[in-house]
């Protein structure tokens, strides 16, 4: 027996603030919840793709796809020291850059992929730091753009 449910202490220090792992079983379905709200909410309502799925979700099912694989690959990892960790744990770094993984398609399937080893969470926390990196490094990249094209012209 482990010994109930577990708590995550802050900066994994016994002595810093723990938050339950209960808190997984409000947040992860209103984090579901809220997503699909946001992709049902793009797009047209009667806009169907190729077949009955609309096309907001089926353009929104590739990132969800990736970001769920990732995290499984992530927690399979940590779960059995396979040693590849300390590089996943930077890769959404670099691709937040490319990709905006602060959707919430990205965050769900993050967050789903990494929850059967972490809970749910620790994976909430750093798909927080890794969307709002990401947000940030797209605004700021888009931004120097247009002001780079400003200059260029003038």
């Amino acid at each position: 027996m482990r010994g109930g449910v577990v708590s995550h202490h802050f900066l994994a220090r016994a002595d810093m603030p723990s938050i339950s792992n209960w808190w997984g079983l409000v947040l992860v379905p209103a984090l579901a919840w809220f997503v699909a709200g946001r992709v049902l909410g793009r797009g047209t309502h009667n806009e169907l793709g190729d077949g009955l799925i609309p096309a907001n979700i089926r353009r929104a099912l590739p990132a969800f796809c990736g970001a769920l694989v990732y995290g499984g690959i992530f927690a399979l990892s940590f779960a059995f020291a396979f040693g590849v960790e300390r590089y996943l744990v930077l890769a959404p770094f670099a691709i937040g850059v490319v990709l905006p993984i602060y959707r919430g398609e990205y965050i769900l399937g993050f967050v789903l992929g990494m929850m059967f080893t972490f809970g749910g969470i620790l994976p909430m926390f750093f798909a927080a730091v890794f969307a709002t990196f990401s947000w940030l490094a797209r605004t700021l990249s888009r931004s120097a753009m247009r002001l780079a094209g400003r200059f260029k012209r003038g």
